[in-house]
């Protein structure tokens, strides 16, 4: 079971998404999040060549700076990478909860919220609505997907190979920096249930609208080992000698 650390509950949220963000115990006590001594090597040989268009840069660009004030540091390399690499970098500075934080405030500042927050309940809250637009706004995060009916009901985005988790390499990123922030704040925020289910063998994600998100216990993407290559493990070892993404010693094990 991961060492995860749920974020803060909401307030004025409604009773019946309170079950599933309820605090979780993990296997492991971390150590509080402190900086490393030296700074953390980041980089990482990128795993699939994308070609990235104007738009695709220029969102990217948006997330970047919106992100840049909690990370503190700037990668030198361009578009995507460096993206991938300062979330690297909050990782190997921060825990889990810290990082969930981080993305919410992201999604906050360019959801204009409450402003944008609320247009979006008003106008875009419908599952197959959200399935239709998210393969056109959304490849440039995770790469090619699209529109699909998941067996658990409801409208669904199948994601083909998640860019994010194949570029960053660990699936404590995927976690706490995209499927538990992303799932709490459509849910919470935006009024929109969704569950991401990735798959750690050929790093497909199954976006469902519609679904509530599976209590923290029972999640499948939350337990394991780390991958048998992970490319943060030694990073974060610096902070935490204990691997919060597993609950077990910080080692390259699968």
């Amino acid at each position: 079971m991961l060492g995860f650390a749920a974020p803060p509950p909401l307030t004025g949220r409604a009773r019946s998404t309170r079950s599933l963000h309820r605090p979780f115990t993990p296997l492991c006590t971390q150590a509080p999040p402190t900086k490393p001594k030296s700074r953390p090597n980041v980089s990482a040989p990128t795993a699939t060549t994308y070609n990235d268009g104007r738009l695709a840069l220029a969102t990217i660009a948006l997330f970047r700076r919106a992100m840049r004030p909690y990370v503190g540091w700037t990668s030198p390399r361009a578009g995507y990478s460096g993206f991938v690499e300062e979330c690297r970098m909050l990782m190997a500075r921060v825990g889990p909860a810290e990082q969930q934080r981080v993305v919410r405030k992201t999604l906050d500042m360019l959801f204009v919220a409450p402003y944008g927050s609320t247009a979006f309940k008003t106008a875009f809250a419908h599952p197959q609505l959200n399935a239709r637009i998210t393969p056109a706004v959304f490849q440039w995060l995770v790469g090619p997907c699209e529109t699909n009916r998941p067996p658990e009901g409801g409208w669904g985005v199948k994601i083909d190979k998640c860019r994010f988790l194949d570029e960053s390499g660990c699936k404590g990123l995927c976690v706490n920096m995209c499927q538990q922030p992303t799932q709490n704040y459509f849910t919470d925020v935006l009024g929109l249930p969704v569950r991401m289910t990735p798959d750690y063998e050929d790093k497909s994600c199954q976006m469902t609208f519609g679904v509530a998100p599976l209590p923290l216990e029972d999640d499948p993407a939350i337990s394991g080992e780390c991958f048998v290559d992970c490319k943060m493990s030694g990073s974060v070892k610096q902070r935490d000698a204990t691997c919060y993404v597993t609950g077990r010693p910080n080692k390259n094990k699968r």
